[in-house]
């Protein structure tokens, strides 16, 4: 079975930067040519130009939260505070108000101990769930947001061996994160810029965004991580890029459809003025029906068919039904543009026709 151990190697510890860059975009980018087997060095922002019309982009918007916690040690309920330093990370919320967490010193942090953030806030061990894991709860006066925004820090990598500083709460986000629920920043996204995300955009590269919280279980140093699990939970997401095409290809094709017609109406007005002068424009009339009845038959290809597309669901990719509908958009728009250009050719024909 494939795991993460397959992907291990030696990175001295001087080479790993302590600080970030001012500009986000300006980090190194290991560019790997598919084709060739050319490796090649470039900053990241050239990552506008390896991203091309026919991919889509999708973009984590989960926020990072102050996750990490440095308190004091207490005995138990009541008896009183050792003055030992811990340290808590919440990894994820349960139902009942309770969090997942991890604890150091681990074999200090027993069911019924105590980590105090304050006069106002502290965490009691409720059970060990083991592979470093502890269920806690929040037994004072703020409640588990209060005592992070009070008293949390953010999580930086274990490979970041410096202290949090404020600035890190802003910058170890991405430009484009919403909502808190992570406990580490989707590390790629961190080098985009808004700027660059603008180019991409207008580039006519597909736009996604998606809400995938990242926490102890996405951390290799952390906990064991079963990859096909992992795989299995992002395919879905990485199968979108077919139908964000799609929806993509019709929504051009449909456009372009418009302004044909909107240029039919206008050689109309052309061959009018034109029989109005005398002139035999028979070739002509003959032309132009031969365009709008192209224009007619790409429309019948793109009716609903963005629609059709965008309600597709997971359930659909799961059992097979999202293959033939995306097959037939396929079919759909390759027939749609083969009219198109038709269309233009016919227009052609209208111009030469009335000269």
């Amino acid at each position: 079975m494939l795991g993460t151990s397959d992907f291990n190697y030696q990175l001295p510890a001087d080479q790993i930067a302590q600080d970030p860059l001012p500009d986000r975009a300006a980090s190194r980018l290991l560019v790997l040519e598919r084709q060739t087997g050319e490796i090649r060095h470039a900053t990241f922002s050239a990552i506008v130009d390896l991203i091309g019309p026919e991919d889509a982009l999708v973009l984590n918007v989960s926020r990072v939260i102050p996750a990490r916690l440095l308190g004091t040690r207490e005995g138990g309920s009541g008896k009183g505070t050792t003055g030992a330093p811990s340290e808590i990370l919440l990894v994820r919320e349960l139902e009942d108000g309770s969090w997942i967490a991890m604890g150091h010193p681990g074999g200090k942090l027993k069911p019924g101990r105590r980590v105090g953030f304050g006069d106002d806030s502290a965490v009691e061990i409720v059970e060990v769930l083991g592979g470093g894991l502890r269920r806690v709860k929040f037994v004072g006066a703020l409640d588990a947001r209060a005592t992070l925004a009070k008293y949390g820090a953010v999580p930086l990598p274990p490979y970041i061996r410096r202290a949090p500083r404020p600035e890190d709460r802003e910058r170890y986000q991405t430009v484009y994160a919403e909502h808190d629920g992570s406990v580490a920043a989707p590390t790629a996204g961190l080098h985009f810029t808004q700027a660059l995300l603008d180019r991409i955009a207008s580039s006519r590269t597909g736009l996604g965004s998606l809400k995938r919280e990242i926490d102890g279980d996405t951390t290799v140093e952390q906990l064991k991580v079963d990859l096909p699990r992992i795989a299995t939970d992002f395919r879905v997401y990485l199968l979108l890029a077919p139908q964000v095409n799609l929806v993509r290809g019709a929504d051009a094709a449909t456009a372009a459809a418009a302004r044909l017609g909107q240029e039919a109406q206008r050689l109309q007005q052309l061959i009018d003025f034109a029989r109005s002068r005398g002139k035999d424009v028979a070739a002509a009339q003959a032309a132009l029906v031969a365009m709008q009845h192209d224009l007619a038959n790409a429309g019948a290809q793109l009716s609903g068919l963005s629609a059709k597309l965008l309600a597709l669901t997971p359930a659909d990719w799961n059992d097979g039904r999202a293959k033939p509908v995306l097959d037939a958009a396929r079919s759909a728009e390759r027939s749609a543009h083969a009219e198109l250009l038709s269309a233009r050719r016919d227009a052609q024909a209208v111009i030469a026709a009335l000269r």
